[in-house]
């Protein structure tokens, strides 16, 4: 099923991240009018973010190459053809001919236990888009993050500029993982950071 899909594939992002992001070159040659991905534009204002692999000249070379070198869902792009602006890379998109060079920062997703015991809110700006397979965090307020984050280091802390791909084990799926947020249980949020919130 789908959602069987989408674990997996977050299953794989988690297993196969290792300790560290880690940042890859690869060369994509576009076949055809896309290259075959889906970008996100408002979980950074310096990188774009994979939402989705839609088929095209991507797939074509994500099934050519070892699984370290492929290119996923949740993965950033800092570079596109040496362009690093989120317009400049847009348009690489769109109309580069041939080869399409491309930086590429696999996150290093963690998780963390949000305990329910109190009737606290979250405590957290929240902002999202049906198409777009994470929930950004762009607040954190007065709540139960706030309360969680006092008990953390500071590399453990959830923060303004992360993503949650992940609720309870719901993924992928926009409006489950919003509705999961709603929940009285405890929360088990999945994050992965971009660059310019490290």
């Amino acid at each position: 099923t789908q959602s069987d899909s989408s674990d997996e594939k977050l299953a794989d992002i988690v297993a196969d991240s290792g300790p560290q992001p880690y940042i890859f070159e690869v060369a994509v040659e576009r076949d055809g009018e896309h290259l075959g991905m889906v970008l996100d534009t408002s979980a950074s204002t310096k990188v774009l973010f994979v939402s989705r692999i839609v088929g095209g000249s991507l797939t074509m070379y994500n099934d050519a190459v070892e699984d370290d070198r492929k290119i996923k869902m949740y993965d950033f792009i800092l570079e596109i053809n040496g362009r690093t602006t989120h317009k400049e890379m847009l348009e690489d998109v769109k109309n580069c001919k041939g080869y399409a060079k491309l930086t590429i920062l696999r996150p290093v997703p963690f998780s963390l236990l949000i305990s329910r015991s109190t009737d606290k809110q979250l405590g957290a700006g929240i902002c999202y888009h049906p198409q777009v397979p994470s929930l950004g965090v762009k607040e954190i307020r007065d709540g139960l993050l706030k309360d969680y984050n006092d008990t953390v280091p500071e590399d453990k802390q959830v923060k303004s500029g992360d993503c949650i791909i992940a609720v309870n084990g719901v993924s992928a799926d926009t409006m489950k993982m919003v509705e999961a947020l709603k929940a009285t249980t405890d929360l088990t949020l999945t994050i992965i950071r971009p660059p310019d919130v490290w």
